[in-house]
């Protein structure tokens, strides 16, 4: 893996998060975290030699590993694994593109340079990682903290003294030149390898000084230290200072300000150590830069206790700075740079009090700061932030941050083909920091805005990303790939390609990949292209991959849904290359053998959504496809889902699920909607399951009336007490169902003699009800009870309630009839009175 991966599962931004994986992670990158930046080695022929012969490496790749060495001055081996890591997370084009890339040396030069780009992130993600140890290892907070404490334990012996070595290397490195580095080594490149030296100084300053505040400095580090930080001036006589320039000051005097803080944390020793020459430190420190001292008031504090104690009777600093004669202070200096130290980094209010005066709003003998608050003086904040934003807006504009077009457009259609749109700053600002950071709000929410699109837009999204297409689609699929990428950038993609699958039939075509090839008899056969998104969702839907952490709940629900899309839609081609993969039937029926949490403890409500998008896609498969042709391992299948009693199982469940909506239903439940799926679910699967017997295998007597009772209980507890509308439509949906049983399985219901009396109850409360509501439900139940009287009725039932609930619906029938009649009448006279040409004489015009 990467520097950039193991940096992203150490903030706990990844699928691993478990410690166990964290632990196994920092083992593996042990001797990167221990050499730090000493782990990339320079060029070598025996190491020439070992890419050379290694046949596991095309030559293409042994060729261009050869280029980025000379570019990079890195070791041929780990040229070649950067060059992977970087094709593998970076690289934004298809297989194919990049063999033309490396035959045109324009676009082949093009990519050397985002290496060199990558690599340095490498570097830079690699020093992260260690400055993240160093700042939670003893964080009693922190998840990692035990795993992050063990790693810290191993460095500690020799990483001051092996990261001191490294940062005195990069202080006095030579510049790299075209003669040693080849001819893309320009002026630029030069100058952002001098960048990156500067940052990585910094960086490997801000671990020792992280490690310097744990762990207790040795005087002879101390020493050392002293002497390193006043020989270099403190950062500022790189050896390459005539390649600093105003963008790179910030950095410079990051270093000095880094350089600073170790010392102090160096002196914080027992002053009364005789081992440590205190008066060659202190007269270190007072070689520090004006600008440095100004800011590390800190220092003066902790100095003047050492002169204290060491009676030191003068510390002289450089012509220009202060001195300090036996603890005098010398022309106020020390109270000055205290005083600075204190003020504020960027005085607004005294500039738009200056501001007022130059305008003539106030005297000049008025221009304290209690005088800012008057009206003159508030015109000219708005005038100052009016002035801002301007130049904020221009300077964006002309500096490329903001997405931007580069050619001029004209009519809206241009504007909404996106035609030469560039990603400007910003976009690649997205890319430099939400990836390395492994924080993809801004992805996901992109990700979702383009769902909503496709879904939409009466527009082809494959026509607009033209010769792209491809190369995204390998960028989306190796993001699916990937066992650390963020679950939820995995959960969008596949979300994205499941609502593609209905609306953007040219786009999922590129994504399923199939290719066909002659079948026997002329007929033709699919198979799964190599860049088919369906190789990552087999995988996913594996039931040996089921709990792992690349494979969670929600991740697993998402590749179901693509693959009920599938189906819903009728992709015939990609669903005869599924029904003969291997262990496909078993693996999607898994989720349906398991046994879940009762119902009041749910805590993984996909779950439930899970089980429902296999159902469905059983049912859509049974239901089009004739019972004789269905696949043998489905038909095993439902053959162990029947034998295994899978029916009273899931009917129970349901049955209680039902129930816990209804004892909820004041409080809300928090899983509703996946409620609803699964009942829905349920109900289509039992449904074919009374018309196709022969493959469901649902035979006995005593389970379809335990089913049928089930149901009956269900839909009793969301029609007889809850008036909530969520309630009541899922009390629809079991009456539904309810219905088509008693009408399947008359036989069982002839017998049934705990049926009638429910119902009775049912419709009683029904009638109760909002009618405007229940109109739809009061007919099903009117239904199911006139069903269930003939049935029992004319088989010669002996159950003593079926004359009173005889009687009962007679005359709730006749009343339905006469409101009927009421309302049919009327909407008669109605459309008589609105017809001109109506004979009706005796219809009173309105």
């Amino acid at each position: 893996r990467s520097c950039r991966e193991l940096w992203t599962i150490l903030a706990g931004r990844s699928a691993l998060r478990e410690p166990a994986q964290v632990e196994a992670e920092l083992n593996r990158h042990w001797d990167q975290l221990h050499q730090g930046l000493n782990y990339y080695k320079p060029p070598c022929a025996s190491s020439a030699a070992k890419v050379k012969d290694n046949k596991d490496i095309a030559q293409p790749l042994k060729d261009f590993g050869v280029r980025i060495s000379k570019l990079l001055g890195l070791d041929e081996p780990q040229s070649v694994h950067l060059l992977q890591c970087h094709l593998q997370e970076d690289y934004r084009g298809t297989r194919d593109s990049f063999k033309v890339v490396l035959k045109d040396e324009r676009q082949s030069q093009a990519l050397l340079l985002k290496i060199a780009d990558y690599y340095d992130d490498e570097r830079i993600c690699l020093l992260r990682c260690v400055l993240l140890l160093l700042t939670y290892f003893q964080d009693e907070r922190h998840v990692y903290r035990a795993e992050y404490s063990n790693c810290v334990n191993k460095l500690e012996k020799d990483l001051v003294s092996n990261y001191q070595m490294q940062f005195n290397k990069l202080f006095n490195a030579e510049a790299p030149t075209w003669e040693s580095h080849g001819s893309l080594m320009t002026e630029r490149q030069v100058s952002l390898w001098f960048r990156q030296c500067l940052r990585e100084q910094s960086l490997l300053l801000e671990i020792i000084f992280l490690y310097s505040a744990y762990f207790e400095m040795s005087p002879t580090d101390l020493l050392s230290f002293t002497k390193m930080f006043k020989g270099q001036g403190f950062g500022l006589r790189q050896t390459n200072r005539h390649l600093v320039d105003k963008s790179m000051d910030m950095l410079v005097e990051r270093t000095g300000y880094t350089s600073s803080l170790i010392l102090v944390e160096g002196i914080d020793i027992d002053i009364s150590c005789t081992n440590v020459p205190w008066k060659i430190v202190l007269n270190s420190i007072s070689s520090l830069p004006p600008q440095i001292l100004s800011r590390c008031t800190i220092f003066w504090t902790r100095c003047l206790s050492i002169l204290k104690f060491t009676n030191t009777s003068q510390l002289i600093l450089s012509p220009g700075r202060m001195r300090l004669f036996g603890g005098r202070r010398h022309e106020n200096s020390f109270t000055l740079l205290v005083d600075l130290s204190h003020q504020p980094s960027c005085g607004c209010d005294r500039l738009l009090c200056k501001l007022s005066l130059w305008i003539g709003c106030q005297d000049a003998s008025e221009g304290s700061s209690s005088t800012c608050c008057s009206p003159n003086t508030v015109k000219c904040k708005h005038i100052s932030l009016y002035l801002v934003l301007f130049q904020v807006w221009s300077s964006l504009r002309h500096t490329g941050f903001l997405p931007f077009s580069s050619i001029p457009l004209s009519t809206v259609a241009q504007c909404a083909s996106a035609e030469g749109m560039k990603a400007g700053n910003h976009g690649n600002l997205l890319v430099q920091i939400e990836q390395p950071r492994g924080e993809y709000a801004v992805a996901i929410a992109f990700l979702s805005l383009i769902k909503t699109l496709v879904r939409v837009a009466p527009m082809s999204v494959y026509a607009c990303l033209g010769s792209d297409a491809a190369a995204i689609r390998d960028a989306f699929l190796t993001r699916l790939q990937s066992k650390t990428e963020d679950m939820r950038v995995k959960v969008m993609i596949l979300e994205f390609l499941a609502v593609a699958v209905e609306t953007q039939p040219g786009l999922i075509e590129l994504f399923l990949n199939l290719e066909v090839k002659d079948g026997s008899e002329g007929s033709k056969e699919f198979l799964l292209g190599e860049w088919s998104c369906l190789h990552v969702v087999l995988d996913l839907i594996d039931s040996k991959q089921q709990g792992k952490y690349w494979c969670p709940p929600l991740l697993h629900r998402a590749a179901l849904s693509f693959l009920l899309a599938l189906w819903q839609d009728r992709r015939d081609s990609a669903i005869s290359v599924l029904r003969k993969k291997e262990r496909f039937w078993e693996n999607l029926t898994t989720p349906l053998f398991g046994t879940l949490s009762p119902p009041s403890d749910t805590t993984e409500p996909c779950v439930l959504e899970t089980c429902a998008l296999v159902m469905k896609i059983i049912g859509l498969e049974i239901y089009y496809v004739v019972s004789g042709s269905l696949e043998q391992p489905l038909k095993d299948a439902l053959q162990r889902f029947s034998s295994a009693r899978r029916y009273e199982y899931w009917s129970q469940y349901v049955e209680s699920l039902v129930c816990h909506v209804v004892e909820l239903e004041e409080e809300g439940i928090r899983y509703f909607t996946e409620t609803q799926m699964l009942i829905s679910a349920w109900r289509t699967l039992l449904i074919l399951s009374t018309t196709h017997a022969d493959v469901t295998h649902l035979r006995d007597d005593l389970t379809k009336l335990k089913l049928s009772m089930d149901v009956l209980d269900g839909t009793k507890a969301t029609l007889t007490t809850p008036r909530s509308a969520p309630c009541l439509r899922l009390g629809s949906v079991m009456a539904t169902l309810l219905l088509v049983l008693l009408m399947q399985w008359r036989s069982v219901i002839v017998t049934a003699s705990d049926v009638p009396s429910p119902l009775s109850l049912i419709l009683e409360s029904v009638l109760k009800a909002d009618q405007q509501m229940m109109e739809r439900t009061k007919t099903q139940i009117l239904s199911a009870l006139i069903s269930v009287l003939q049935i029992q009725g004319l088989h010669g039932g002996d159950n003593a309630q079926l004359p009173q609930l005889l009687l009962s619906v007679c005359e709730t029938v006749k009343d339905e009839v006469l409101t009927l009649i009421d309302i049919t009448g009327h909407l008669s006279q109605c459309d008589g009175a609105e017809d001109e040409d109506s004979m009706e004489t005796d219809c009173p015009r309105s």
